[in-house]
Parts: C-alpha cells; structure tokens; sequence
C-alpha cells in the first residue's frame, strides 16, 4: 500500500473480499494513512489481513472436513497466478510452500500437504 499506484485508487484492498476494512476504506486512503505514518494504517491492514487468513482457515477446515481439499487446492491453482513453487521447503517430507498472488497483491505464502 505504500506504492504510488495506490495514490488515488478509489477501490478497496480486495473487491472481493468482505472485511470491514474493504467495505469501509479506499486504498487511496489507506496509502495515504501509511505515507503519513499513521497508526490506523497499520491497524486497518493488519485487520484485513487477520480476516484474510480467519476465512482463509475456515475454508480450509470446512473442505478438510468434507475430504475435498483437493478440490480447493485445484481451484486455487487455477484462479491464482503462482510465482513461486518451492520444493526445497519442506515438513518431514509432506509438505511444500506455494507463494502465489493476485494481480496487485505481495505474496503470500501457503503451507499446503502434498496431493499432487
């Protein structure tokens, strides 16, 4: 958010996303708050990055339950561009890290078991 390119965008962090943030801020503001070094910047992203990754985990758990991880994992793969497979990461051997990202947004690192 401290890129120029977020000088006057009236959107939010992610349109898609159903945070109070999102549905309350412009990241013209938020980057303004940041450049500014204003406390609430911090806050309110450090909020929707919290909210993020609570849906994020509740998706999970939902899928895990219903056995159909595999099928999350497939979706995102498809809707994500991946920048990064990491194969040389890994939890005894069963686990990699996928680094993907959205148009805009930094990376983000995904811890995911192996079901390829």
């Amino acid at each position: 958010m401290r890129n120029a390119q977020h000088k006057d965008d009236p959107q939010p962090i992610d349109p898609d996303c159903g945070c109070p943030v999102c549905s309350r801020y412009s990241r013209a503001y938020i980057h303004h708050l940041i450049r500014s070094g204003e406390i609430l910047g911090a806050m309110l992203m450090t909020q929707h990055n919290l909210f993020f990754y609570q849906s994020l985990m509740a998706e999970l758990r939902r899928v895990v339950a219903k056995g159909e991880l595999a099928v999350l994992l497939a979706s995102f793969a498809q809707n994500t561009r991946i920048d990064r497979f990491n194969k040389s990461f890994s939890l005894g051997n069963a686990a990699h890290l996928w680094y993907a990202k959205d148009i805009g947004a930094r990376p983000f690192p995904f811890l995911i078991e192996s079901l390829l």
